[in-house]
């Protein structure tokens, strides 16, 4: 595997600026105490966000969604400037986030439930 150098590191902060307007902190720890982490990692981003099969309007909207149903501001807003900046619409954007809402809300209400009735179970045993 190639061992980053000082000029990748570089590189790679000057692409998360790009993306995100800055580097941000977590980006900084790596690249000083785990540079070989941050170099493989932002490789494979780079798969992930970047057009392939899927162009990356398409990948960021699918990030936007994850990052909703995980309740992740920070990446949330970084996928929305992400998809507007890949030629993505407020509308397309909007109804991504009613489809994560479908989603977050099953999980709720099957997830929810369920779980309370072991506990009570649980607890009527004691």
């Amino acid at each position: 595997m190639k061992k980053p150098e000082t000029k990748d590191i570089e590189a790679i902060y000057e692409a998360f600026r790009a993306y995100y307007g800055q580097v941000p902190d977590w980006v900084k720890v790596m690249g000083e105490l785990a540079p070989d982490g941050l170099y493989h990692y932002y490789n494979l981003r780079n798969i992930g966000v970047n057009e392939g099969v899927l162009p990356r309007k398409v990948k960021e909207l699918v990030l936007i969604g994850m990052n909703l149903i995980r309740r992740y501001p920070p990446g949330l807003r970084a996928h929305v400037k992400g998809a507007l900046d890949a030629g993505c619409t407020p509308a397309e954007i909007a109804e991504v986030i009613v489809t994560a809402m479908v989603s977050g809300a099953a999980c709720s209400i099957m997830d929810g439930p369920q779980i309370l009735l072991e506990e009570l179970a649980k607890r009527k045993k004691e």
